[in-house]
């Protein structure tokens, strides 16, 4: 954990950033973007529960014992990391351009970021398929905590169920189906007594010899694409999260409705 002077000092830099920093035109949200139901951008928040929101081109999760407030908090933080990742690399193609953005947001946030080393997903047979690839990813990363990893899994399983005029899937891959190159993130946030609030997160980017339509449920010929995989551990002192927080609600509070999405109920093993 920081200590008092390094929090004293990231703090004021963490606000002028959010405060500062260049975010798409809400004019974006005038041009055909699905708005959801308030409901929809506010079911997850039930700390009883494991729960899921869609977040832009991401996925997080939420373990039971993450109160609403940290759900909310994380939610935002990583809608801000896309929304300016976007507006700084809106170029599909760059990829690696974007994931920089979107991590050095969180990093200035205060998320502590373990690796953002990429690496080629070795996928068996003939083909890839992005569910089955996060799956993989998501037992090593989630081995010591099948429970985590049964979260991860009724996630997918909610994600694939929503249907493809569903909204949040027409938004997502639309944001994909631009270019030869896709990118998606799959995070799992819960309470550790030790580092405070921490969140496995797993980011992915597809890229293939042809435009593509959707990405998380589609198989690829190997001969004609490459997924990317990335698997890191985020933690972050709650105290400066729930500092910043306002003023992050206040970035992104125009775009929540077109981007939040609470999933159905997770389908967990009894």
């Amino acid at each position: 954990m920081d200590t008092p002077d390094a929090k004293s000092e990231a703090l004021p830099r963490a606000l002028d950033f959010i405060r500062q920093v260049e975010l798409p035109s809400e004019s974006i949200l005038e041009g055909g973007l699905e708005s959801f139901e308030e409901s929809a951008t506010t079911g997850f928040l039930d700390p009883g529960q494991d729960q899921a929101v869609a977040v832009g081109s991401g996925v997080t999760s939420f373990l039971k014992g993450v109160d609403p407030a940290r759900r909310r908090a994380i939610a935002d933080s990583l809608l801000l990391a896309q929304l300016v990742a976007n507006q700084s690399v809106p170029d599909h193609e760059r990829i690696d351009d974007w994931y920089k953005a979107y991590f050095d947001v969180l990093a200035t946030l205060g998320w502590v970021i373990e690796n953002r080393g990429f690496s080629v997903h070795e996928a068996s047979g003939r083909g890839v398929e992005a569910h089955e690839a996060i799956l993989s990813v998501a037992a090593v990363l989630l081995g010591p905590a099948p429970a985590a990893l049964a979260v991860v899994k009724a996630t997918l399983n909610a994600l694939k169920g929503l249907g493809s005029d569903n909204g949040w899937i027409t938004l997502f891959n639309r944001d994909q189906q631009h270019a030869k190159a896709g990118r998606f993130q799959i995070a799992l946030a819960q309470e550790d007594t030790g580092a405070g609030c921490t969140l496995a997160m797993m980011a992915f980017a597809l890229e293939a010899t042809s435009k593509l339509t959707q990405v998380l449920f589609v198989k690829v010929r190997l001969a004609e694409a490459t997924l990317r995989k990335l698997s890191t551990t985020l933690t972050i002192d709650p105290d400066m999260l729930a500092q910043l927080h306002p003023e992050i609600q206040t970035r992104v509070g125009a775009f929540q409705k077109a981007y939040l999405r609470t999933l159905p109920p997770l389908a967990l093993p009894a």
